[in-house]
């Protein structure tokens, strides 16, 4: 609910008062640009109400799939484009799941296993913790999916019964996500784990489906982004682009928001609209500027995470993304990071 305000309101522009703002028409303007999308496929992640989309398709992009969590919103960005059959909408949530937490381990791209402690719903850190200090390699064979037997070796460790169910359920788990069980078989023989852990996850698109994917103001907003990214490297085609922003460290937008305010107060001529009055105009950017507020706040408090350079490139860099370039955009000082 709190996104849907944040980007709709029911009586006004809402999030899209920002397009009568320089400072976010030139964010919009250096994304697509270097999305480079001309005869491209592109997977726009977070597309709100579409604001990105419609360039990417301006620019000349073949097919522009808009992914978000609020549907009203891709409602709202396929009113922008009209019928132009290139745009495709999907509601999709972001956010990692256990599923995906589990493919990430088998993949050995989280290097310890304590950390599906915090991802997988049943993971104890005592049961777990456990399991790790025996140091033996059936242990650690077994949660990678091999298959030792399983009997013998919690007999001859004497793992009390938490630590024993639990090895068993990750080894099978691993097993059904590698293909060497029936997923309907790994459901029904987990002893402590629940069966939601299977449940489907990740973008609902196949591999190397895209050339081109954008991330505009998203990853700040994601509890796991490096599940995000692992899915994005999944479906980006060999060669494909990756376009990412994030609101700086330290940032400070205030000063772009009283900016709009005080433009749209003196009826400036690029910040008029047929469609909405100026007083209409003024109270969405008023209350856009609270909703912002809160970002801020809720990244003081650690829910959100702002990035600076090297933060972000060391994260797609992490990923096996190659070549990174780093601009900055949003206002005069600029307020968010490209790369």
């Amino acid at each position: 609910a709190w996104w849907r305000n944040y980007l709709i309101s029911d009586d006004g522009p809402g999030f899209d008062v920002l397009e009568f703002s320089p400072a976010y028409r030139g964010l919009m303007a250096l994304q697509t640009e270097l999305a480079s999308c001309e005869g491209q496929t592109v997977l726009d992640l977070g597309a709100g109400t579409g604001n990105l989309s419609r360039r990417l398709l301006d620019a000349g992009a073949t097919r522009v799939v808009a992914s978000d969590l609020v549907p009203v919103a891709l409602e709202r960005a396929r009113t922008k484009v009209g019928q132009d059959p290139r745009l495709d909408t999907v509601v999709c949530d972001l956010e990692g799941s256990p599923r995906l937490a589990l493919e990430r381990w088998i993949a050995g791209d989280l290097a310890d296993p304590r950390a599906l402690a915090d991802r997988v719903p049943g993971v104890h850190h005592g049961s777990l913790e456990r399991l790790l200090e025996t140091r033996d390699d059936g242990v650690f064979a077994a949660l990678r999916g091999r298959e030792p037997d399983l009997g013998a070796l919690c007999r001859r460790l004497r793992l009390p019964g938490n630590a024993e169910d639990l090895l068993y359920d990750l080894n099978l788990l691993t097993r059904c996500l590698v293909g060497r069980v029936q997923e309907e078989d790994a459901r029904s023989g987990l002893r402590l784990l629940p069966a939601t852990v299977l449940d489907p996850s990740g973008l609902p698109f196949a591999d190397e489906s895209f050339d081109r994917i954008t991330l505009s103001l998203v990853l700040s907003y994601i509890q796991h982004p490096e599940d995000l990214l692992f899915e994005v490297h999944r479906v980006l085609r060999p060669g494909g682009v990756i376009v990412l922003s994030s609101m700086r460290v330290d940032s400070d937008t205030s000063r772009i928001y009283l900016d709009l305010i005080a433009r749209l107060e003196r009826g400036e001529e690029d910040s008029r609209s047929e469609e909405h009055g100026q007083e209409e105009l003024l109270r969405a950017a008023r209350s856009f500027a609270a909703h912002a507020s809160t970002l801020y706040r809720r990244e003081e408090e650690g829910l959100f995470r702002f990035y600076g350079d090297t933060g972000l490139v060391d994260m797609v860099s992490r990923r096996g993304f190659v070549e990174p370039r780093v601009d900055r955009e949003f206002g005069s000082p600029p307020q968010a990071v490209v790369v």
